[in-house]
């Protein structure tokens, strides 16, 4: 039988699968809509459905979850905005693979946030990422544009935002964190469409398909799996398996945009996943 740290493990690696997914369908959605309000549409349904689905949750949330909520939304609106500016100038395969950067600063960060001590194996298999990740950007390492950049800003933000997870997580009701979380995204976004959009919002059946699918399913659910069951396993190993977002987004890219890959590039997702399973099947 798994035990609930392995299931918790898989889980998150399931919805890695469907985080490497959004890449393509954001790419394919901001040919249709402005970033901040294709931003702002997608977390207000998914704040919506969330809020259906966990109605009774919500009859009193008490201050120390609000707080804790806000600060996660404000971490993941700004890490979803500088992301989804920067598609708009970037593949959806080099997207991934700057923001899985993110993925390697949370075990440094994390032994001074939650005075989490990685085993060696974890930190072999981060650096085997590392690795992974030079190779599979190399093949582009020299046209580092504006697009690029903007994803770089989003780094921070998404790895502040897996610590604390994990930590408000173990403090406080998942589904009222995760209501608390996205309205502070939604939110947020409104006021930014007035400053850097431009409203466009041509509404037709891929946007409204790429909308239900990345609100429902790669935020909703994905968010709540998260909130959940990320508290069952460290910051650490969290961050190692989704790194392998990039991979996956890779893959459904290939196929969608036709983006190729060089033997390079191979290589280095072949090492991500190998230092993640050396993470997670390394005894020592």
């Amino acid at each position: 039988m798994l035990s609930l740290a392995r299931k918790a493990e898989l889980i998150l690696l399931a919805l890695t699968f469907i985080w490497g997914s959004t890449f393509v369908l954001v790419k394919i959605a901001l040919g249709y809509s402005s970033p901040f309000l294709f931003l702002a549409t997608r977390f207000f349904i998914a704040t919506l459905v969330v809020r259906l689905i966990f109605a009774d949750k919500y009859n009193v949330i008490p201050k120390e979850t609000i707080r804790a909520g806000i600060i996660l939304g404000i971490f993941l609106f700004f890490g979803f905005a500088f992301q989804t500016l920067g598609l708009r100038l970037t593949s959806a395969s080099k997207s991934a693979f700057i923001t899985s950067i993110s993925f390697v600063l949370v075990p440094i960060l994390a032994i001074f946030l939650t005075k989490d001590k990685p085993k060696a194996s974890s930190w072999v298999g981060m650096g085997l990422v590392l690795i992974g990740m030079y190779f599979l950007t190399l093949p582009e390492s020299q046209k580092f544009n504006i697009g690029d950049f903007l994803t770089l800003l989003c780094v921070g933000a998404f790895a502040l935002q897996i610590i604390y997870v994990e930590i408000y997580n173990k403090k406080y009701d998942t589904a009222q964190l995760l209501y608390v979380q996205l309205l502070t995204t939604c939110v947020l976004s409104i006021p930014s469409l007035f400053l850097f959009d431009k409203f466009q919002f041509d509404l037709g059946s891929s946007l409204i398909l790429t909308l239900l699918i990345t609100s429902v399913l790669a935020t909703s659910l994905v968010f709540y799996l998260q909130n959940k069951y990320q508290q069952y396993t460290t910051a650490t190993k969290a961050a190692i398996i989704y790194a392998l977002e990039p991979v996956f987004a890779s893959f459904f890219a290939y196929f969608s945009f036709g983006e190729t890959f060089a033997t390079v590039s191979l290589i280095g997702a072949g090492l991500i996943v190998c230092g993640t399973l050396v993470s997670e099947l390394g005894k020592f």
